[in-house]
């Protein structure tokens, strides 16, 4: 009897530990990012206390000829504006080898974008993601939004 109650108290314990809210990524047709081609996540807050991260999730294939990428990143609250950036990726470093969790022939990187950010309103917000390039980006294979509970200590 004591082994189901342990097994219980294990499982409520860590299902509640999760820090994720919100993750999702979009494939980008025929690996390649068009210019001013704008990806749209929607992200429905109902925690107005809790501080979150966001990052910007990206997957890029060897095929990816830049060493950087630049985007703008836009994020309208339910009814308002509220917070607009341009974010500069560095992908490869001085010796040309990509950053990112590299698998078989795919590169994957969680860049930080806003920590330990309130989301003040609860509601459906928008966020908008467009590359600022004036070509196409062959080799960019998805784009995605990570919003996560912020378990970071101090101020930044």
């Amino acid at each position: 009897m004591r082994f189901p109650v342990w097994l219980m108290a294990c499982a409520v314990l860590f299902s509640c530990s999760s820090v994720a809210d919100f993750v999702e990524v979009h494939d980008m047709k025929g690996s390649r990012w068009e210019t001013g081609a704008t990806e749209y996540f929607r992200y429905d807050n109902r925690d107005t206390l809790q501080r979150k991260d966001l990052s910007l999730i990206l997957r890029y294939s060897d095929s990816y000829s830049y060493e950087g990428l630049r985007c703008r990143i836009e994020i309208l609250a339910p009814g308002r504006k509220t917070w607009c950036d341009t974010l500069s990726l560095v992908l490869a470093d001085t010796s040309g080898a990509f950053r990112g969790e590299h698998k078989v022939f795919l590169y994957n990187l969680e860049q930080p974008v806003i920590r330990k950010a309130l989301f003040r309103e609860q509601g459906g917000y928008l966020i908008m993601v467009r590359p600022l390039s004036e070509v196409a980006l062959e080799g960019v294979v998805s784009i995605g939004i990570a919003i996560n509970n912020s378990n970071r200590n101090g101020k930044e």
